[in-house]
């Protein structure tokens, strides 16, 4: 009965082991603002753009940033929740890879800011 239990133990701390590994290898794939589209509501994506616009509501604990690449411009969403609870010194006319989820908001896609990097 003991090597019974070792053995499901075992099983159970491999199995932990290898979602881990499975969590940091799956990323989302990093697309063109023009490729975002209704087919992705709720999925993170990644999106390399400057930031053209910087709207701050609410004592600075929301922001809407205006995303700009060569296809086309999204509304992000951080907040405290989200993108601002380690927040970078966000600058307009700056490049940053935004990972996020697409949602929607009034009719027009947006991202929720999960992260900020910024690209050199």
């Amino acid at each position: 009965m003991e090597k019974r239990l070792k053995l499901m133990l075992l099983m159970a701390l491999l199995g932990i082991f290898i979602l881990i590994l499975i969590s940091k290898a799956v990323q989302p794939k990093t697309l063109d603002i023009a490729e975002i589209t209704n087919s992705l509501l709720g999925e993170d994506v990644s999106v390399i753009a400057k930031i053209t616009k910087i709207q701050e509501y609410n004592n600075d604990t929301f922001q809407v940033l205006t995303l700009k690449d060569s296809s086309g411009s999204i509304a992000a969403i951080a907040n405290s929740k989200t993108g601002l609870k380690n927040r970078i010194n966000i600058t307009q006319n700056r490049s940053y890879l935004i990972k996020g989820e697409v949602q929607e908001y009034n009719s027009s896609l947006q991202i929720n800011i999960d992260k900020i990097i910024l690209k050199n």
